[in-house]
């Protein structure tokens, strides 16, 4: 098994700018298909050197040793900072050494003493030549070609960062959660992909409103049907978006009714359950279950009538000004209609009638 370290310039100034490296080093790592880089299965592991100076001359260096979680990364640095800053200003010096952490404690403990750099015992490996980048080698040829392997790489976490704001309009928060999930970005992409071969204009770029009401539906909605799905169906299988049970189409397909006020939000989420248990298409279950919205509103308004005629505690507790009432009724002829009216529609025709 491959062994890479690797060591950073003495340019971080805390625990969280410490986590935040960390956390971006093995996002990068992931992207780069190097590792899953992950952190309690001993694949990565990060021990900060901390040394505290008054001057602008570098200090004496303190090693906290095999930390496993990026929590620790940053309370063990910032309680460091802390303890040699107390140290240096009753007088006292620190000595290089290295240090273990308690998690219970929150505190660094000392381990053993390393002096000097021969201490270390340093011994070099015959097998193992110097590599140097982007110099011929004896036959004129270059070995690492690091401008040649840049072409190959893919996108980088800050690229997809920058692109998906641009591209899509999303908020920063909202950008992350994908960048930091390449398979929900991959699924988020694709789908807003297909919307616009639903999309009468066949526009060239996804309108922002599209996006996000992809970002949404999937953030919450086939997060939490994949959640409800995996639970109660099926337990042994991994339903995530590395294997999520429905295709970015079809979810286009369900969305975009939605988009076009063709079906109800709460449609939409029974719609989407029934697509993860059966894999039907949208259309063909909203069409076996006549789940389009209604459009006749004079319908809706003489559910709206009956409702109120049916519940006059609520209607007049929304008379007296008591707005949960409306709610209450609201979801009554949601119920009647099975989900079909729209909700908006019904508040105005409601607030018209009492």
């Amino acid at each position: 098994m491959p062994l890479m370290e690797l060591v950073t310039e003495p340019v971080i100034h805390s625990g969280f700018e410490a986590r935040r490296f960390a956390e971006e080093l093995r996002l990068l790592l992931r992207y780069l298909d190097v590792s899953d880089a992950d952190m309690e299965s001993g694949q990565m592991r990060i021990e900060p050197n901390i040394s505290i100076s008054k001057t602008g001359k570098l200090g004496i260096k303190v090693e906290v040793k095999n930390l496993n979680s990026f929590r620790s990364v940053e309370d063990s640095i910032n309680f460091e900072i802390q303890r040699q800053t107390e140290v240096l200003e009753s007088g006292g010096k620190i000595h290089q050494h290295n240090r273990g952490w308690n998690q219970e404690k929150s505190e660094t403990f000392e381990q053993r003493s390393k002096e000097e750099a021969h201490d270390y015992r340093y011994f070099p490996e015959p097998d193992l030549p110097p590599l140097v980048a982007d110099a011929p080698a004896e036959n004129g040829e270059i070995l690492i070609n690091t401008k040649e392997i840049e072409k190959q790489l893919p996108e980088l976490p800050w690229q997809k960062r920058e692109r998906l704001v641009k591209l899509y309009g999303l908020e920063k928060d909202q950008v992350e959660l994908l960048v930091q999930d390449m398979d929900f970005c991959d699924f988020f992409e694709k789908t807003v992909s297909e919307m616009k071969m639903f999309d009468q204009d066949h526009k060239s770029e996804p309108e922002a409103g599209e996006a996000l009401i992809v970002f949404n539906v999937l953030a919450s909605d086939v997060r939490g049907t994949m959640k409800a799905v995996a639970a109660q169906m099926f337990p042994t299988e991994l339903i995530d978006f590395s294997n999520p049970r429905i295709t970015p189409v079809n979810l286009a397909h369900l969305i975009e009714f939605f988009h076009q006020k063709k079906i109800s939000s709460r449609v939409l989420k029974d719609v989407l359950l029934e697509m993860f248990e059966t894999g039907k298409d949208p259309e063909e279950i909203i069409s076996a279950k006549n789940l389009l919205q209604m459009t006749d509103d004079s319908m809706i308004e003489a559910l709206v009538l009956k409702v109120i005629k049916d519940n006059p505690a609520p209607s007049a507790d929304f008379r007296s000004g008591k707005e949960q009432a409306l709610q209450f009724l609201i979801g009554k002829i949601m119920a009647e209609t099975k989900g079909r009216a729209n909700p908006q529609t019904i508040q105005e025709l409601i607030r018209k009638n009492i």
